[in-house]
C-alpha cells in the first residue's frame, strides 16, 4: 500500500518527541507537565497513526505514568524507547521522494467529505489515481480515473435525464449513449439559447459536462487501450481533473 506523507512532518515529530525527553524532567508542576505530555502524545498520534506503526502501548504507557505521577525521568525513559521505536519502523519503509510541485498538484485534486461518503468506489479509484500520478505512473491514473467514474456516470445520467444507463462500467453502453444524448440536448437548446438567458445557462453547463465526460472517454480510449506511447502528464492531469468536476 502507497501512503503519501510529508517528510518534514515526521522529522518534526521525531524532534518533539526528542524534547520531551529532554523536557520532562525539568517540570516542577504536575498539571503544566501533563498538559505537555499529552500535547506530545496527540500530535505523535497525529504525525505516525497514518504509517501504521506499532505505537500505541508506547502511548499508553506514557499517559498512564503521567496519570499516576511517575517521575520525570521514568517518563523521559519510556519517550526515548518511543523514539527508538519509531525510528525502528521507519526504517522498514521504502520511501519515495517527490518534488514539490507535483506533491501541490496532489493536494489539489481533493474531495469533498459529502463525495467521499457518497461514491465510496469511486473515492477509493480516486485516490489511487492521485497517488499513481504523484509517483509519475500516469497510465495508471488514467485507469483509476476511468473506474472512479464507474460508479458517478449511473448518477450523472439520471440527473440529466439520460435513459439507459446501466450500473455496469460499460464505456460503448454507457458513455457513447450518454455523449450522444448530450450532444442532441444541447443541439435542441442552441435554438432557443440566444433568446433565453435560462436557456442558455442550461447549454453552458450541459456542454461542460460533455467536455469533461469526453475528455475521460478519449482518454480511455486513446491512452489506455490503444496507444503504446508514454502518457502525458497533462493528459493525466487533465483527466483526474475532469473525474473530480463531474
Amino acid at each position: 500500500m502507497i501512503e503519501v506523507f510529508n517528510l518534514q512532518n515526521v522529522i518534526c515529530g521525531l524532534h518533539e518527541i526528542t524534547m520531551a525527553n529532554r523536557n520532562i524532567p525539568a517540570y516542577t508542576s504536575d498539571e503544566s507537565r501533563d498538559k505537555y505530555i499529552r500535547s506530545v502524545i496527540d500530535h505523535t498520534k497525529k504525525v505516525f497513526s497514518q504509517f501504521g506503526f506499532n505505537i500505541e502501548s508506547n502511548l499508553m504507557l506514557i499517559d498512564n505514568m503521567s496519570k499516576t505521577r511517575q517521575s520525570g525521568e521514568q517518563i523521559a525513559k519510556e519517550f526515548e524507547r518511543l523514539f527508538w521505536q519509531i525510528e525502528h519502523e521507519l526504517k522498514s519503509l521504502q520511501c519515495y521522494f517527490v518534488d514539490r510541485f507535483a506533491v501541490a498538484t496532489y493536494n489539489g485534486l481533493s474531495l469533498s467529505d459529502t463525495v467521499i461518503d457518497k461514491f465510496p468506489t469511486a473515492y477509493y479509484h480516486f485516490i489511487h489515481s492521485r497517488k499513481c500520478y504523484l509517483l509519475g505512473e500516469f497510465a495508471a491514473s488514467m485507469y483509476h480515473a476511468m473506474r472512479a467514474d464507474g460508479e458517478i456516470l449511473p448518477i450523472v445520467g439520471k440527473r440529466l435525464e439520460i435513459h439507459g444507463i446501466t450500473t455496469n462500467i460499460n464505456l460503448r453502453g454507457n458513455w457513447g449513449n450518454v455523449i450522444s444524448q448530450l450532444k442532441e440536448k444541447i443541439a435542441s437548446l442552441s435554438k432557443s439559447a440566444s433568446r433565453d438567458s435560462k436557456l442558455k445557462k442550461e447549454k453552458d453547463e450541459l456542454s461542460s459536462v460533455l467536455e469533461h465526460m469526453f475528455t475521460i472517454k478519449e482518454a480511455w480510449r486513446n491512452h489506455i487501450m490503444h496507444d503504446l506511447n508514454e502518457v502525458a502528464d497533462a493528459d493525466a492531469l487533465k483527466t483526474i481533473n475532469s473525474t473530480k468536476i463531474l
